[in-house]
C-alpha cells in the first residue's frame, strides 16, 4: 500500500464541510426503536454525569442470556455521550445530532485518508457515496457505538500514514488506540495490526528503522493498553469484580468450523446489500447488478493488497474479520461490518484500478457508476422525510409512556421486573429489571423467576417472547393483571 501524504488545502476543507452539511438535515429523530442497547448506554452516561458506578443502572445481567449485553459496556462510547447528558439531559435530538456530528466527521476523515491514495475527485466521491448510503443515513438515527467507532479507527489511520514518528504523535496514537477499544473492544485488534507489522517489517523483511519499530510494536500498544485498563477499570470501573469476567464477551465465541462458514456466508450477503434497495423501485435490477460488482472488486482489491505487500491495514481487515467470523451473535444486520465501511470502499478502488488500464473507454465508467448509484440511492432518500416523523415501535411511544409512568407509581422500588427490553424499563423508569432468555425452556424460564426473585411481568404484543407467553397461558392464576395501556401489560406474581 503506497501512501503519500498530501497537504489538503483551505479550500478543499471547505467544501468537505459543506457536503456534510445535508447530514444535518436527513433522517433526525426524537426517538428509538425498541432494541435497548441505547439505553444502556445513556445510562452510563449519566452515571457519569451524577458520580454513579458505570454498572448501577439496574439492569440485571443474565449469564444464560449474554447475547442482549453486559452489565455495562467499556466507557469509551457513554463518555462521548457525556457532554451531551450533562447540558441537555436525555435529549434524543441532540444526541441524534451528535451521531449525525460523528457520521460528519468519518465523511471528512475518510476524504482526507483516500486522498492519500487517489486524486481528490475519487477520493470525495467515494467517501459521499459510502456516507449517504440510505443504510448509513438509516443507521445514524441511532444511539449506537459504531459511527464514533468507525471515525476514531479513520483517526488512527490517518495520523499512522506519516513516516514521522514524534513524541506527541505517540502518544496520540496511543491515546486514540486506548479509546477505540474503550467504544468497542474489538477496536483492540488495530493496534495488534500495527504491532504485528512492525515486528515483521523488523525481523522478517530486515527493513531498517528500530524507532519505527519501537514506536509500532511497543510504545503505541503500551500507551493504548494502560489507557484502556486507566480508563475502565480505576478512572470509570464498568464492573463490578464479578461482571468482569463476562466484559468481553468471550462466551459469545465459537471456534467451529460450523460457525465460520456459516458467518462468511452471513457476512458476504450483507456485504452485497450495501447498494440493494427495494424491490419496489423501479432500479431494483441495477441496484443488484452494482452488489455484485461492489462485492468483487472489493474482494479483488483486498486480495491484490495482500499479494502486493501485506500491510497494517490488511492485517486489521484479517483480525476484525476472524472475531466476527467466530462470534455467535451475527444477528445484527450491517452494524458490526459498518466500521470497515471506509476501508471496503478503498478495497473497492484498489480492485477497479486492476481492470481499468483493460478498458478502451475507462474514463467513462466512473461517472456512468456514479449515476447509477444516485439513480439506485434516490429511491429511498425521499423516505427520510415522511420517516422521521413517526413515532417508532419503541419506548417513544405515548401508550409506552404511560404505561411506563404507570410502572413507576405501582411497582416498589425494591421489586424485580422481568421484560424483554430490561436496559430500556431500567432507564425510562429506574427499576431494577431482568430479561429472561427468549429462546429458553420453561424449566429455565420458571428457575429466573425463583433465582432473581421476580415479582412483577411486563408482557408487550408488540415484543415477542414466548417463554413469557407460554408461561401466562399455562399458568394464569399465578398471575395478577395489575395494569393494561396499549400492547403493555403489567403482572404481579402471586407468592
Amino acid at each position: 500500500m503506497k501512501i503519500m501524504v498530501k497537504q489538503l488545502s483551505n479550500y478543499r476543507i471547505v467544501i468537505l464541510v459543506v457536503l456534510c452539511v445535508p447530514l444535518f438535515f436527513l433522517n433526525i429523530r426524537e426517538d428509538q426503536a425498541w432494541g435497548d442497547d441505547f439505553a444502556q448506554y445513556i445510562h452510563q452516561a449519566i452515571n457519569l454525569v451524577e458520580g454513579k458506578p458505570q454498572f448501577e443502572t439496574g439492569y440485571i445481567y443474565n449469564e444464560n442470556y449474554p447475547m442482549l449485553g453486559p452489565k455495562a459496556y467499556t466507557i469509551g462510547f457513554p463518555l462521548l455521550l457525556t457532554p451531551i447528558i450533562a447540558v441537555f439531559g436525555n435529549d434524543m435530538l441532540m444526541l441524534n445530532y451528535l451521531m449525525t456530528t460523528f457520521l460528519a466527521l468519518t465523511l471528512i476523515m475518510m476524504s482526507i485518508w483516500l486522498f492519500n491514495f487517489s486524486r481528490w475527485q475519487p477520493a470525495v466521491l467515494l467517501s459521499l457515496i459510502c456516507i449517504y448510503n440510505p443504510w448509513m443515513i438509516y443507521f445514524k438515527s441511532e444511539i449506537n457505538s459504531e459511527i464514533p467507532f468507525a471515525f476514531f479507527i479513520m483517526l488512527f489511520l490517518f495520523i499512522y500514514n506519516s513516516k514521522s514518528f514524534t513524541i506527541g504523535k505517540i502518544l496520540l496514537l496511543g491515546l486514540i488506540g486506548g479509546l477505540i477499544t474503550s467504544i468497542r473492544p474489538i477496536g483492540a485488534v488495530i493496534v495488534v495490526a500495527y504491532a504485528l507489522e512492525g515486528v515483521v517489517n523488523y525481523y522478517f523483511r530486515h527493513e531498517k528503522g528500530k524507532r519505527v519499530f519501537l514506536t509500532k510494536s511497543v510504545y503505541v500498544p503500551i500507551i493504548g493498553i494502560t489507557s484502556f485498563f486507566l480508563l475502565n477499570y480505576f478512572i470509570f470501573p464498568v464492573s463490578s469484580g464479578v461482571q468482569a469476567g463476562n466484559q468481553m464477551r468471550t462466551s459469545l465465541f465459537s471456534f467451529e468450523f460450523e460457525q465460520l462458514t456459516k458467518n462468511l456466508g452471513i457476512y458476504l450477503e450483507l456485504l452485497q446489500r450495501v447498494f440493494q434497495v427495494s424491490n419496489q423501485s423501479p432500479w431494483w435490477f441495477l441496484s443488484i447488478l452494482l452488489s455484485s460488482f461492489f462485492v468483487t472488486f472489493c474482494c479483488l482489491g483486498f486480495m491484490e493488497a495482500v499479494r502486493s505487500r501485506m500491510s497494517a491495514l490488511e492485517i486489521f481487515v484479517l483480525l476484525y474479520m476472524l472475531v466476527l467470523f467466530f462470534y455467535t451473535y451475527s444477528s445484527a444486520g450491517f452494524r458490526f461490518l459498518m466500521p470497515l465501511a471506509p476501508l471496503m470502499f478503498y478495497y473497492f478502488a484498489v480492485g477497479f484500478k486492476l481492470i481499468k488500464s483493460n478498458l478502451s473507454s475507462s474514463r467513462f465508467v466512473f461517472p456512468v457508476a456514479v449515476l447509477a448509484i444516485i439513480l439506485v440511492f434516490k429511491h429511498d432518500w425521499p423516505k427520510f422525510g415522511k420517516v422521521e416523523n413517526t413515532i417508532q415501535l419503541g419506548p417513544y411511544q405515548a401508550d409506552v409512556r404511560a404505561f411506563f409512568e404507570v410502572v413507576k407509581k405501582e411497582v416498589p422500588n425494591d421489586a424485580n421486573i422481568l421484560f424483554k427490553k430490561p436496559r430500556a424499563l431500567a432507564l425510562y423508569t429506574g427499576k431494577t429489571s431482568f430479561s429472561n432468555n427468549p429462546y429458553c425452556g420453561q424449566d429455565e424460564f420458571e428457575n429466573d423467576l425463583i433465582e432473581r426473585n421476580i415479582q412483577y411481568l411486563i408482557l408487550s404484543t408488540d415484543i415477542p417472547n414466548p417463554p413469557l407467553d407460554e408461561y401466562l397461558f399455562k399458568d394464569s392464576s399465578a398471575v395478577t393483571l395489575i395494569h393494561e395501556v396499549g400492547a403493555m401489560k403489567l403482572y404481579k406474581l402471586k407468592k
